[in-house]
């Protein structure tokens, strides 16, 4: 599921924690 940049600002407004998992598989590490 793709967060967008809305749905971050909603989350903001709400005062909800925000939590990024940034993923990189092997080839995009390289």
């Amino acid at each position: 599921m793709r967060t967008t940049i809305n749905q971050i600002k909603d989350m903001k407004r709400k005062g909800e924690k925000i939590v990024m998992l940034t993923a990189y598989d092997y080839t995009t590490a390289k």
